[in-house]
């Protein structure tokens, strides 16, 4: 049994056959396990990070080339690894048209506004005149060419240029203040453009035509008077308000017509036609089929 025991005597090291052997008074060394799947891990981590990079890549063209879709263009890659470079030679053309598209489409724009100025800076001189007719008549034309320059510059895009600002501040310079009663017009044509202008824009009030007919009543019997009058009676109908009491309207009148064509007896429904509301009888009529639109 002795001749089994291992011995540490201090400073002595491991003896033979007792490379395991403990040290009194020595802890063990314990060397930690590998992990069987680091090289899997790695490598995974590597991958995911490759396919997050082509998926920003992805996102990147698309918003670069908003008409061509990615998947379209690796379709288009495929066919030429496959000799074929129709696809991927339509898609480059389709992105240059578009680009030059929009760079066309731009640049007439930027023409337009600068042109609608140029006519604009062309009464610039007469706003000194000392005739007060021909000072207001060039005020309102300039004021023409000016709107017309800021709505293609809305629709556009396109910046207004500084010297737009510049006029619009001479066209302004020396306009009346208004007299108490909204109206802040020089003329009869500058308030028929102004009104234009707010039509186009689904911008006109019925309180705009308000306030207009309350400056005719203070000229009233005069020629401006009239002017103003017609343009009011000429645009009533397309306020906003009015537009909405319009749609509402028939909206009514069609509830109304279904009504009375879901009765099956025709003497019912002749009976109920003869009642029929003026709403009705504004946008429908009668024949031989029932409640039909007029046309």
């Amino acid at each position: 049994m002795a001749e089994n025991m291992v011995f540490n005597w201090a400073g002595q090291g491991p003896q033979a056959g007792g490379a395991s052997a403990t040290y009194y008074g020595a802890a063990p060394v314990q060397t930690p396990a590998a992990d069987p799947f680091a090289a899997e891990r790695a490598e995974l981590a590597q991958l995911e990070a490759e396919l997050k990079s082509v998926e920003n890549e992805i996102a990147d063209f698309d918003r670069a080339n908003p008409g061509i879709d990615s998947g379209d263009i690796e379709v288009a890659a495929k066919m030429m690894e496959a000799g074929n470079a129709s696809p991927y030679q339509s898609m480059v053309g389709m992105a240059q048209s578009r680009s030059q598209g929009i760079a066309s489409a731009a640049k007439n724009a930027e023409d337009a506004i600068h042109n609608a100025i140029d006519n604009a800076g062309g009464f610039v001189a007469t706003l000194k005149a000392k005739d007060d007719m021909a000072r207001e008549e060039a005020r309102a034309l300039m004021r023409v060419q000016l709107n017309k320059a800021e709505r293609m510059s809305k629709e556009s895009g396109v910046p207004l240029p500084d010297e737009w600002f510049e006029l619009d501040a001479l066209v302004k310079e020396g306009k009346p203040e208004g007299n108490g009663n909204g109206w802040n017009y020089d003329n009869t044509r500058e308030f028929a453009n102004d009104i234009q202008t707010k039509v186009n824009n689904n911008a006109l009030h019925d309180s705009d035509l308000e306030e207009a007919e309350k400056h005719a009543q203070t000229i009233n019997n005069s020629d401006m008077a009239k002017e103003i009058r017609d343009i009011i009676k000429a645009n009533k109908y397309k306020t906003e308000e009015a537009k909405a009491k319009g749609k509402a309207a028939r909206a009514a009148a069609e509830t109304e017509a279904a009504a009375i064509n879901a009765l099956t007896d025709k003497n019912e429904r002749l009976i109920r036609w003869n009642g029929a509301s003026k709403n009705l009888k504004t946008y429908y009529t009668m024949d031989n089929d029932g409640i039909v639109k007029k046309k």
